[in-house]
């Protein structure tokens, strides 16, 4: 019902919804933070509509928009920096994965088997790559404000992830 019998099937669509608004200027400035905020995560899929709602995903919506100033770009190179080198790195232990692997399991951070899939790792590399994304960056992913720190990092250095 969305997307007319005549477009070609193999064509996609996707639907942005922005926060809710009272007043005309509300309703704006919605708009053009959905637009600034370009793809977020799907939260829905009808038929061959994806769906994002910016009201589902407050943090990425926030984070569309403030990701550019430079602030935040320093932030997130300072907080991601030592596995950004890492990942740049060449040789034994250098897979180059290391912020996948973190963006899979901050995604899940209670549930590391499905982290893991989502990183389509085995569980005990992923438990390895875990281990040395905490030492590089010294902290304990437990951590709630670690996690909200990274997530926040990454975000910044990629807003449109999911």
């Amino acid at each position: 019902m969305l997307l007319p019998d005549t477009t070609p099937a193999a064509w996609r669509a996707r639907l942005s919804l922005g926060v809710p608004g009272k007043r005309v200027g509300e309703l704006i400035t919605s708009l053009e933070r959905v637009r600034a905020a370009g793809s977020l995560p799907t939260t829905a899929t009808i038929g061959r509509v994806a769906v994002q709602q910016a009201e589902r995903q407050p943090l990425a919506y926030l984070m569309r928009g403030l990701a550019a100033t430079p602030a935040v770009q320093e932030f997130a190179a300072d907080a991601l920096g030592p596995l950004l080198a890492h990942d740049a790195g060449a040789g034994p232990g250098h897979s180059g994965d290391l912020l996948r692997v973190l963006g899979a399991y901050l995604a899940h951070p209670t549930n590391r088997s499905l982290a893991a899939q989502q990183a389509r790792l085995s569980r005990s590399v992923f438990y390895q790559r875990i281990a040395l994304i905490e030492d590089l960056l010294e902290v304990d992913l437990a951590d709630g404000n670690t996690i909200a720190t990274l997530t926040v990092a990454l975000l910044a250095r990629d807003p449109g992830r999911s």
